[in-house]
């Protein structure tokens, strides 16, 4: 009697089925809820990720061109063709919206070769290239050194305000080409302005100011 009763106590003790069954499925709802958080919080993280590196990318162009309006230098150099390259050069019908001829070209390995390079900015298949002559007498496609520097472009639009008396930023007058009217090919604009019309950010504007600080000696030495 004693062994029946302890047999009978043990199965009392155990789980029905249902209570296992709905175990089960309070554990599956619980793994389905760790999966979702776990692939929302891995999305998000990509999507961030994608974000941060879109910037980075835009911010990258902004430094780019600052970094050639710095170095700008006012000089035409000569060149085998019947018309001299202006050291800034806008032009919205052209396939290159905006050429310049800088100094300042980085040469840590001391090759020999010279610092001043002439860049140009074109926009196509919805992406800005940055083309390299360093043969500044060239502005020829096929001598030039391609990079893409950012993709997902709709548009650009370049603007150059002349060195007046009378010339501010918020009043003008901007001209969306260069060398404008009245003005000798070599002379500098005071300020360019930079448009960017990306898929993401809409319209982005910078402008940027063409500082005085140039080098003479490597104006001489283009020039001549």
């Amino acid at each position: 009697m004693m062994f029946g009763h302890q047999i009978k106590k043990l199965r009392q003790s155990g789980f029905t089925l249902i209570e296992v069954m709905i175990a089960i499925v309070i554990m599956a709802m619980i793994a389905v809820m760790t999966s979702q958080s776990f692939t929302a919080a891995i999305a998000s993280s990509e999507a961030t990720q994608e974000a941060i590196d879109r910037i980075a990318a835009v911010d990258r162009i902004w430094v780019l061109l600052e970094t050639d309006m710095r170095n700008v230098i006012p000089a035409m150099p000569k060149v085998s063709r019947d018309k001299p390259i202006p050291p800034v050069f806008i032009d919205p019908s052209e396939e290159y919206r905006l050429t310049l001829l800088r100094a300042g070209y980085a040469n840590p390995l001391r090759l020999p070769r010279t610092e001043v390079v002439r860049v140009g900015y074109r926009f196509e298949d919805n992406a800005v290239w940055r083309d390299t002559w360093f043969n500044i007498s060239e502005s020829d496609e096929r001598e030039a050194r391609p990079q893409i520097i950012l993709e997902g472009v709709e548009d650009l639009f370049i603007k150059a305000l002349p060195s007046r008396n009378n010339a501010s930023v918020s009043g003008g007058p901007w001209q969306d080409r260069w060398p404008a009217s009245g003005q000798k090919p070599q002379t500098l604009p005071a300020a360019i302005e930079i448009t960017l019309v990306t898929e993401d950010f809409g319209e982005v504007k910078r402008i940027y100011s063409i500082l005085p600080g140039i080098d003479n000696s490597l104006v001489n030495e283009v020039q001549q």
